[in-house]
């Protein structure tokens, strides 16, 4: 059985959106954010960062980062890999 969500997914996204709005507001300098504490600023542009979505390559289509392999998989190597001809001396 599932465990019931213990967060709201709406105020998830209510408090994405606010923080992504708080951290623009810093990064622009607006007048509203002079009255803000250093503290809140700071916490805002480290936490904002975590709220961006990610994004990972090859997660859905890893055929580009993984080579074919060589000769496809294949080897030519034989399971005796010593010379057979002695050397004249």
């Amino acid at each position: 059985m599932a465990k019931h969500p213990y967060y709201d997914p709406d105020d998830v996204k209510a408090l994405r959106t606010s923080l992504l709005r708080a951290g623009l507001a810093i990064m622009e300098d607006r007048a509203e954010v002079k009255k803000w504490s250093a503290l809140k600023k700071e916490y805002i542009l480290k936490v904002g960062s975590r709220v961006l979505p990610t994004l990972n390559a090859g997660k859905d289509d890893d055929s580009d980062l993984i080579p074919a392999p060589l000769l496809a998989g294949k080897s030519n190597v034989q399971s005796n890999n010593r010379n057979r001809k002695t050397p004249p001396t």
